[in-house]
């Protein structure tokens, strides 16, 4: 059996239009993982929530960690992080697990699936493929 994850950058997107998309997948009874990147704007109950740490926002670079601690507080229940530009470094896994994240999806693997895999820490690797990677 093959599974397929929708996941939903909660950001750039009227409030409105994110509250429409929402609507027409929970009709379906789909649920999706939200990747959150700020302030709580909408409920998210009934979807899995994970964070979207963006560490150029205001054209000023902060710690990747110090981000993921940030929205973690703000979002406590997620368990999965994708960084803006989907960076990562050396370090990151241990604070994410300590933060008591699950999983990232950073790694983008164009044109194929590829298997979940583990670093150095327990936290589980995804690795996406979307369709907007042109940009990359």
């Amino acid at each position: 059996m093959k599974y397929i994850a929708l996941t939903i950058d909660q950001e750039w997107c009227p409030e409105k239009v994110t509250r429409w998309m929402l609507d027409i997948i929970e009709e379906a009874g789909i649920c999706a993982t939200i990747f959150a990147t700020d302030e709580p704007r909408m409920d998210f109950t009934g979807h899995e929530l994970a964070v979207h740490p963006n560490v150029f926002r205001n054209s000023t670079q902060c710690s990747p960690q110090n981000e993921l601690r940030r929205l973690k507080a703000l979002f406590p229940d997620a368990i999965g992080v994708r960084m803006h530009r989907l960076l990562w470094e050396s370090g990151m896994d241990i604070v994410a697990e300590q933060l008591g994240f699950r999983y990232a999806s950073n790694i983008l693997s164009p044109n194929h699936l590829s298997p979940p895999f583990r670093l150095a820490s327990s936290l589980i690797h995804f690795p996406i493929f979307y369709m907007d990677h042109h940009e990359m």
